[in-house]
């Protein structure tokens, strides 16, 4: 039976509808780095852990969120921080294990913790003026492993707008550092799918600069339909023993307007404490 989640990331079994969209996704990402586009509490973070969950055969796939992130130099640690996190023994092969810059930072590899690796690393040096050359030197080990990796980023445009508050010079240094290295992961095995709920190319399209994304494929994840609606309210009903009549179907999709999957998750399980 199917849980109602409100305002969390779906997975697994209650992941509804999705799977098509999914398919299209990695269709996409065999050839281009891609842009997620989806209006706020569409479902965005939840198609991404689901390549993540689920990834399709040789893939291995990173997610990190980087809504926090005010600094290039954040990005490194974080970016460092989730392949520890989601591929700990591609970590320790290919990062820890023949990096020289890691390997000075650690005497064991068998295991590192959140948090002394960032401590680690914020302590190793003067980041804000070696952050791009330490990216370099992590991509290069990337390329070099021959595996097919997808980096998730969430929430870049939090990121970038955080960046040019910082300093508008790093947010550009950061920019053109991305971009380069989306056009060399093309090259390679590896690829970049990013997002966030701010139209991340009307926001750098404000500031001129939409050019330093505008090589991502654009995929655009819609709402619910009518039929997945119906779908939805029917399959939540029975599997909860909810008795109801056909007239609410109707009624769900007009106090709806458009089927956001969290509005429609938020009414339904209102209807069935109800």
């Amino acid at each position: 039976m199917a849980d109602f989640i409100v305002g969390s990331v779906v997975r697994d079994d209650d992941f509804w509808f999705r799977k098509d969209f999914v398919d299209t996704l990695w269709e996409s990402i065999n050839k281009h780095n891609v842009l997620l586009v989806a209006p706020r509490r569409i479902g965005k973070t939840s198609v991404m852990y689901r390549l993540l969950d689920y990834p399709r055969k040789e893939w291995l796939v990173i997610h990190l969120n980087v809504e926090e992130c005010k600094t290039p130099e954040e990005f490194f640690i974080d970016l460092v921080d989730a392949v520890n996190e989601h591929q700990p023994d591609y970590f320790r092969r290919f990062l820890v294990g023949g990096w020289d810059y890691m390997k000075g930072l650690f005497n064991r590899v068998e295991s590192v913790e959140a948090y002394e690796l960032k401590v680690r690393i914020r302590k190793s040096e003067d980041l804000k003026n070696s952050w791009k050359n330490r990216l370099d030197e992590l991509m290069c080990r990337v390329y070099g492993s021959k595996q097919r990796v997808l980096f998730i980023v969430d929430e870049l445009p939090d990121m970038l707008s955080a960046m040019r508050s910082n300093a508008v010079e790093e947010q550009a240094s950061f920019l053109h550092w991305f971009r380069k290295t989306r056009e060399q992961s093309l090259k390679e095995r590896v690829r970049w799918l990013v997002g966030g709920s701010v139209n991340l190319v009307a926001a750098l399209d404000r500031h001129n600069i939409v050019n330093l994304i505008n090589d991502l494929k654009v995929e655009v994840l819609h709402p619910f339909d009518e039929e997945e609606v119906k779908a939805f309210v029917q399959g939540m009903f029975k599997g909860y023993s909810v008795t109801y009549d056909e007239a609410v179907i109707p009624r769900v999709l007009d106090l709806l307007g458009s089927p956001i999957p969290f509005f429609l998750q938020m009414l339904t399980e209102e209807l069935y404490r109800y």
